[in-house]
């Protein structure tokens, strides 16, 4: 797993290129927290050159979703895979966590709009 710290607009966004193991979802709990604990109410992770997310992850995001009292996780670019995981772990059915397509579609919540 690659992880990169980014951003869209002015809301914190993980890019995740890979395979999230068991081994590197400690990484990614890791830098979800840090944010969390900064105060972040709206974090993005753009999962669009994720290859598989382990069940043990999945886990664990939805551990993290729902300590998300006042914010919530934007997912970006999830596959049919990863967005059947996410499901399965009841996370899209509740308001903490939004999916979208794409980045763009991501941005039009952040206010901002995309540069001409």
């Amino acid at each position: 797993m690659e992880i990169k710290n980014a951003a869209l607009g002015d809301v914190p966004m993980l890019v995740i290129a890979g395979e999230v193991d068991d081994d590197s979802c400690a990484t990614l709990r890791a830098e979800l927290e840090r944010w969390i604990e900064s105060g972040q109410h709206v974090i993005f992770l753009d999962v669009s050159t994720t290859t598989r997310i382990a069940p043990q992850c999945m886990t664990m995001l939805g551990t993290l979703v729902r300590t998300l009292r006042w914010g919530w996780l934007g997912v970006i670019g999830a596959d049919d895979e990863i967005g059947r995981a996410l499901q399965a772990e009841g996370l899209v059915s509740g308001t903490n966590l939004r999916m979208f397509q794409t980045r763009e579609a991501a941005r039009v919540v952040t206010g901002e709009r995309a540069s001409t």
